[in-house]
């Protein structure tokens, strides 16, 4: 009678069934097998770039803002690069924010520009703030 009991992992104790089983402990799955129950696999936008070149862009396109206002658009040099810092902190504070915050900031940025007369230049800060955003998010992974 014990070999029965043995050979099947269901016992009775009254009217209720016991399952004699061990819980399925997942503790050492590795890293490539985690991945294999999805479909498709999320990729992102800049997968496989260097790690520098987000950083660098960014870069790049706060300095053309800064020569577009200054030289082109004929706004004040001080007023341009303040407003210039002004949106790289910003995007340094806000890049973990929900998308909403995010266009209100841009929304924000265009009303600014509309109530004083530098609208094209308000709308290239929003480049340094999409800019400085994304580089920020992509250049927390270093």
């Amino acid at each position: 009678m014990e070999e029965s009991k043995v050979n099947n992992p269901i016992e009775t104790e009254g009217d209720m069934e016991i399952l004699d089983m061990e819980p399925e402990l997942h503790e050492f799955v590795r890293e490539s097998d985690i991945g294999k129950n999805l479909k498709r696999k999320k990729r992102w936008p800049g997968d496989g770039l260097p790690d520098w070149l987000w950083p660098a862009v960014g870069g790049v396109v706060f300095l053309a803002v800064i020569l577009c206002g200054i030289l082109w658009l004929k706004v004040a040099a001080v007023t341009v690069i303040l407003v210039a810092v002004l949106e790289e902190v910003l995007a340094y504070c806000l890049y973990h924010a929900p998308l909403w915050l995010h266009g209100a900031v841009i929304v924000m940025n265009v009303v600014l520009g509309m109530i004083f007369p530098v609208l094209v230049f308000m709308i290239l800060a929003n480049l340094i703030y999409v800019s400085g955003v994304w580089a920020f998010y992509q250049g927390e992974s270093w």
